[in-house]
């Protein structure tokens, strides 16, 4: 068999190798001696990021071990519960890897002391700029020592698991730490031991950061100290740069994670030379004190906050209502009440707002009266209305939301909807999702309301594709055989929905659509249905 490798050119033979999976990459090394001296040297594009996993690295092959070397840049170690981490950072460091992100994640069996777990990442300090720990269970863990050894560190998160609570940062006797400054931009921590010490050091040397997360540790709250306000004077008086500020008192939803994986890569484009005053990004979970410490902060970012995520639990306070969000593009607002006319002018003041999440906490919160003000927002693309689980008194009559002629989607969580509301929709030419759930044993929505909707999308040209109803027991066959004519419509979810049959779904999935089912007695599989798979 002729081989190839003799006779293409060098650029060539490296392009093949670079289309391969790494272990298609493995196995062609057992092929003979000389493939396995020389494929890494062409398949090392392939192996600049690195993923070890349980199991994968308990007794590395040879032709893996041959693969890595300075061309390594990232390297992510997760669930990895059978070998230290620093003996996997040590075998790293002898193939001499040049590592710039480095990812320790899912290792809460595994309790190391700081120091060899530390010396591990530390091997890398020359080159690593990106570290992101999370769930850890070390002891004696300092990120001042990351600091010092570290210095080109520009990203840094540290979570801890709930199993190290009780060995995190025994006291540091007889150490030194320089004080140089550091280039962070961004850092996450949580409220894990001593945490009053850690985020005050940590900020004092981070003139240039540009976001801040603080998450709760589920067995440390901050929220007893932090009601004070000491936490964020001093954050605002050692990172005047600030773009980017989180301060949750609950653990950390994982759509804030997302969130914060934007902000990683915001913070690298941004200018740092802002004040204060040019705070992008905003998001805070706590009770009443820490609330009363933010709104001043509110006000001071009006003019250039774009995300804004603020969960005053435990109060319904209205000072936002006299404040401008011109350059607003986000806002998650549940629990604020305010009257109808408050509501109005304050979105007035949001004019370039796309997305919206607001809703109830308190029963006599009405969201009919966010309907007028709403209707102003030319621009809102995206928009979810919840009521907390309160029952409405009246069912929500949609009309109020037509004029909003960019809407995408909507969901209403919680919250009746009348049939006049629900057909009313209809007439929403750019909407693409749709989903309700309605309060249990609380429909006002009636199977001719539904059958008027299905008809009225039919006859329309539509781009709707995702239709969600839960909790809607007025849904019937004679409805779904409606729906199923709809062409836009490429996927149905219900629940709780007694009366349709497999009839009815079946004729829906025939028309190459998706069909989800759930708790739908009279339907015999549960699940997602698809044509030819149901």
């Amino acid at each position: 068999m002729h081989d190839f490798t003799f006779t293409l050119p060098p650029e060539t033979i490296a392009s093949i190798f670079r289309h391969l999976e790494k272990s298609d990459c493995l196995e062609c090394m057992h092929v003979c001696r000389r493939w396995y001296n020389t494929v890494p040297d062409y398949a090392r594009e392939l192996w600049t990021q690195l993923r070890i996993a349980h199991g994968s690295w308990h007794r590395p092959n040879s032709c893996m071990l041959q693969c890595i070397g300075p061309h390594v840049r990232n390297v992510s170690i997760r669930e990895f519960h059978d070998t230290p981490v620093s003996v996997i950072l040590n075998r790293l460091k002898h193939k001499e890897c040049k590592i710039i992100y480095l990812e320790i994640q899912g290792h809460s069996r595994l309790r190391e002391m700081g120091t060899a777990f530390l010396g591990g990442i530390t091997h890398f300090g020359s080159t690593l700029k990106e570290l992101c720990i999370s769930n850890a269970n070390t002891s004696g863990l300092s990120e001042l020592h990351l600091l010092d050894n570290c210095p080109h560190l520009t990203h840094l998160t540290l979570l801890f698991s709930p199993l190290a609570i009780d060995v995190i940062y025994p006291p540091e006797v007889n150490i030194e730490h320089s004080n140089s400054i550091s280039k962070l931009l961004y850092l996450h921590l949580d409220t894990a031991g001593d945490f009053d010490s850690r985020v005050a050091t940590m900020i004092g040397r981070s003139p240039k950061l540009r976001a801040l997360v603080i998450s709760n540790h589920p067995y440390r709250k901050f929220h007893d100290t932090y009601r004070h306000g000491v936490y964020l004077e001093s954050i605002l008086e050692h990172c005047p740069c600030l773009r980017y500020l989180a301060l949750n008192e609950y653990r950390l939803p994982f759509e804030d994670a997302q969130l914060y994986d934007i902000w990683k890569e915001y913070v690298d484009r941004e200018d740092g030379n802002a004040s204060m005053k040019s705070l992008l990004g905003l998001v805070f979970r706590g009770g009443f004190h820490g609330a009363t410490k933010m709104i001043p902060l509110l006000k001071q970012s009006q003019d250039t906050l774009r995300y804004l995520k603020f969960l005053d639990r435990g109060t319904h306070r209205t000072e936002i209502a006299g404040f401008r969000f011109p350059c607003l593009e986000t806002l998650i607002l549940p629990g604020v009440k305010m009257p109808q006319e408050q509501w109005t002018t304050f979105f007035t003041g949001c004019s370039n707002l796309k997305r919206l999440d607001i809703g109830t906490l308190v029963d006599t919160m009405i969201l009919e009266d966010i309907f007028p003000g709403v209707n102003s927002l030319k621009q809102l693309q995206h928009m979810r209305l919840t009521s907390a689980g309160n029952i409405i008194e009246s069912p929500i009559n949609a009309y109020d939301m037509l004029s909003i002629n960019a809407l995408e989607t909507l969901h209403v969580s919680d919250a009746n909807i009348s049939d006049q509301g629900l057909i009313s929709l209809c007439h929403i030419c750019t909407l693409r999702e749709l989903r309700l759930t309605i309060p249990r044993n609380e429909s006002y929505i009636s199977t001719e309301g539904l059958l008027t909707f299905a008809k009225n999308l039919n006859t329309a040209d539509r781009i709707l594709h995702t239709l969600e109803f839960w909790l809607v027991a007025s849904m019937t066959d004679e409805v779904l055989h409606y729906l199923a004519q709809v062409k836009s419509l490429s996927m149905l979810s219900v629940s709780f929905a007694c009366h349709i049959t497999d009839v009815g779904v079946q004729e829906f999935v025939n028309k190459n659509k998706k069909f989800r089912v759930a708790s739908c007695t009279s339907v015999s599989k549960q699940g997602l249905w698809e044509k030819g798979h149901s």
